[in-house]
């Protein structure tokens, strides 16, 4: 997607539309942590910053901004979900059927 000077870019994700990236640098083990969180919570790692912001914006009397509804999760994600939710429907998985792991790295299951 080109960008002229007339024209912003447009995100080609809808539910980013109107929204900023806001981001910081932690360390690996960090990351671990809030995403272990966030499956826990059934959430995402993005759901679990906006009620983090929100309490820190609550707490210096600027109220809660932040929508904490998580935004859907996209590409790897979604394929694993779907698969899932076919396994699910299906009963029972047929060995040797590709699958989709967390990290949405395609691999062939075991016979």
């Amino acid at each position: 997607m080109t960008e002229t000077p007339d024209e912003p870019r447009v995100s080609r994700h809808l539910s980013r539309v109107g929204k900023r990236v806001i981001s910081g640098y932690f360390d690996a083990s960090v990351a671990r942590v809030l995403k272990g969180l966030a499956v826990e919570q059934d959430t995402t790692v993005q759901g679990l910053l906006a009620r983090a912001i929100n309490d820190f914006l609550e707490k210096h009397g600027r109220g809660r901004p932040a929508s904490e509804e998580p935004l859907p999760r996209g590409g790897a994600a979604q394929l694993a979900r779907a698969d899932a939710a076919r396994a699910d429907a299906a009963g029972a998985s047929v060995a040797g059927e590709a699958t989709t792991t967390g990290s949405g790295v395609r691999r062939k299951k075991a016979s």
